[in-house]
C-alpha cells in the first residue's frame, strides 16, 4: 500500500515540477561551471568517464556532483567528486525527498546530464526540481525533462562525450 501511495504523490509531484520546468527560460550566455550528473539505477559510476565530462567542458572536478542509486561508497571519497545517494525506499510515503535528495536539487548547476534511458518518475522528479539551468539526457525517458536530446545507447559514453561538447560548445562558453 505504501508503494502505491508513494507512486501517487510522485506522479502528482513530478507534473507539478515538469510544468514549471516547461516554462523557464534558458540563458545560453553563462559559462559552464558546475555539472550534475544523475545517474539511472542499472548505471555504474564510471569515474574516467566523470573526469573526461569535466574536462571536455573545462569544469574542476570539485564542481562535479553525481547522484547514483548506489549506497556503497567505494574509492570515491579519494575523488574529489561529489557524491550523492537516491534510493526509492528512503522517501516517505507521500514521495517527499530524503536529505541526499534535497541536497543535490538544491546545487545551482549549470548543466545537468540525466544519464538514464528509462520514464523512472523519481529520476524525473529528482531532475525536474534540481535547480539546473541546463539539462541532457537520452530519447529513452521522458523527453520533456531535457533540452537537448541524444537518441542513441548510453552505453556509447565516448559518443555521448562528443556529442555534448559538439552542442554546448555552440551555446555555452566552454573553456579549451
Amino acid at each position: 500500500m505504501k508503494k502505491v501511495l508513494q507512486n501517487f504523490f510522485l506522479s502528482i509531484q513530478y507534473r507539478k515540477y515538469l510544468k514549471l520546468l516547461s516554462q523557464r527560460k534558458i540563458n545560453h550566455a553563462t559559462i559552464i561551471r558546475s555539472v550534475g550528473i544523475l545517474l539511472g539505477p542499472d548505471m555504474e559510476i564510471d569515474t574516467n568517464f566523470i573526469n573526461k565530462v569535466a574536462a571536455e567542458l573545462g569544469v574542476p572536478l570539485r564542481n562535479v556532483y553525481v547522484m547514483s542509486q548506489s549506497t556503497s561508497v567505494q574509492e570515491y571519497q579519494k575523488e574529489k567528486i561529489k557524491r550523492f545517494f537516491y534510493n526509492q525506499k528512503l522517501l516517505t510515503w507521500t514521495g517527499y525527498f530524503s536529505d541526499q535528495e534535497i541536497q543535490f536539487c538544491e546545487k545551482a548547476l549549470d548543466v545537468l546530464i540525466n544519464y538514464f534511458e528509462d520514464t523512472n518518475k523519481l529520476l524525473g522528479l529528482i531532475s525536474v526540481k534540481s535547480k539546473a539551468k541546463f539539462r541532457i539526457g537520452f530519447a529513452q525517458a521522458d523527453h520533456r525533462l531535457n533540452d537537448l536530446v541524444f537518441d542513441f545507447d548510453p552505453s556509447k559514453k565516448n559518443l555521448f562525450v562528443l556529442e555534448m561538447k559538439k552542442y554546448l560548445k555552440t551555446m555555452f562558453k566552454i573553456a579549451s
